[in-house]
């Protein structure tokens, strides 16, 4: 009996329908143990009566092997009954003792790749657009001459170093264009 428990608690994980019999092999070995334990007094009592014995102890023993075959063999011939082919549907095959992967843990990996990759393929569009406009920014100053420049920063072949906020950009762009039409003028 403890190498029968033994048996099924290393097969508890199989997931091959077939051959995960755990559960039933355990409530087979339960049956086998409550039997001993009710029928060994119940034969110490009645030794004297050797008919009653013997019909007990009988009754006992043709229980726990029908009990048994019918807790291992009954759900196989039920599986059988509704799947005639025998073909495992929708179910993962793993021949092994290793309890299946989580798919939880597996998704989450995946869905972190995925965001990983996106995140890289946003960051090369982001420099590719950042180099670019720095290009635009580069041909729009060579435009507007050396004394447009001179006046940004007052290196003639620099560009600003630090970022203007918005307003002070409204501000001297409109002051810059009302310059403009003066000299037009």
């Amino acid at each position: 009996m403890v190498f029968g428990c033994f048996l099924a608690w290393e097969t508890r994980l199989v997931s091959i329908p077939a051959l995960n019999d755990s559960k039933y092999i355990g409530m087979s070995v339960y049956n086998v143990v409550i039997m001993c334990i009710i029928g060994a007094p119940i034969s110490y009592i009645l030794s004297d009566e050797q008919d009653a014995s013997y019909l007990i102890i009988s009754a006992f023993i043709i229980f726990c092997t029908t009990g048994t075959l019918c807790l291992v063999f009954v759900p196989k011939i039920i599986e059988l009954r509704r799947n005639p082919q025998g073909t495992i549907e929708k179910r993962m095959v793993r021949a092994t003792l290793k309890p299946p992967k989580r798919t939880d843990s597996d998704s989450d990996v995946s869905d972190m790749q995925e965001q990983i990759k996106k995140a890289e393929n946003d960051r090369q569009i982001f420099i590719r657009r950042l180099h670019e406009r720095e290009q635009m920014l580069q041909v729009l100053i060579e435009q507007l001459g050396d004394d447009a420049l001179g006046d940004v920063e007052g290196h003639p072949a620099r560009r600003p170093s630090k970022p203007r906020s918005i307003e002070r950009l409204r501000i001297e762009g409109k002051a810059a264009v009302g310059s403009a039409e003066e000299k037009v003028d």
